[in-house]
């Protein structure tokens, strides 16, 4: 890795590689959760909008926090794509944008230009004219996984 690399990121860090975080699916244990009402389209799901299978009493699990993609009927299924993990990265929100290396680590600050879930692909902006794609680690945290790769006109 050269200096130019290097200062073209800015601020260098090091520290360990960790791994991006997974997204969860909607499941529990096999049983897919189910609508205990009728759902609107971009409803963010609570504990009593849905159930776990054939059981009567609300569930602690399962996708809580996730959004209905479209108008969800009383016992529908509640599975992907009807619903999704919810956004935690929105356009224009600051953003910490890391490039690993080994234990190489490179942080600088940039500014979201779309929205995005743990595990989905932003792009993201660092000044008027370098435009990037990351993966969102996190909320306010997107993954850079290559300087050349990862850019966007």
């Amino acid at each position: 890795m050269t200096w130019s690399t290097l200062h073209w990121y800015g601020l260098v860090a090091f520290a360990l590689v960790v791994s991006a975080p997974s997204i969860a699916i909607a499941q529990v244990d096999g049983v897919v959760p189910v609508a205990t009402r009728d759902l609107a389209r971009g409803t963010v799901l609570t504990a009593e909008d849905f159930r776990l299978g054939d059981a009567a009493e609300t569930a602690s699990e399962g996708p809580l926090g996730w959004i209905t993609r479209r108008v969800v009927s009383e016992g529908e299924p509640l599975e992907p794509p009807t619903i999704a993990p919810a956004p935690v990265v929105q356009p224009g929100d600051p953003v910490q944008l890391v490039w690993r290396d080994g234990l190489l680590e490179l942080r600088m600050s940039g500014k979201a230009m779309s929205s995005g879930a743990i595990g989905e692909s932003v792009r993201v902006r660092i000044d008027t004219r370098r435009r990037y794609e990351g993966t969102v680690l996190e909320a306010g945290v997107v993954r850079l996984d290559s300087p050349e790769n990862g850019r966007t006109r």
